[in-house]
């Protein structure tokens, strides 16, 4: 998580409630998003529209995504881009 260049410019805790983003996230790209998924030891926990990801060590909320099991999907002309975000260094 120590990637802080994917965090996105202009993320405040004002927009980011807005978006539905968790208190203490911000904010990444999805190429960031995945790239930290793949260097640590987190397990989704997927909730009716969107996704909380947890740390397996410390059980903490390490991660969210906009997207749950009951979407919505990629192939659903009408759906808003996902959106994702961290868990904020020393939160």
């Amino acid at each position: 998580m120590s990637n802080n260049t994917a965090v996105q410019s202009g993320s405040d805790a004002r927009n980011d409630s807005v978006k539905g983003i968790p208190a203490g996230m911000v904010q990444v790209t999805k190429e960031a998003f995945w790239a930290q998924v793949m260097q640590s030891n987190v397990h989704p926990r997927p909730e009716r529209f969107h996704t909380d990801w947890m740390n397996l060590r410390t059980m903490r909320p390490w991660g969210w995504e906009s997207r749950g099991f009951c979407g919505p999907f990629d192939y659903q002309t009408d759906a808003p881009p996902a959106v994702y975000a961290l868990a904020a260094v020393g939160a």
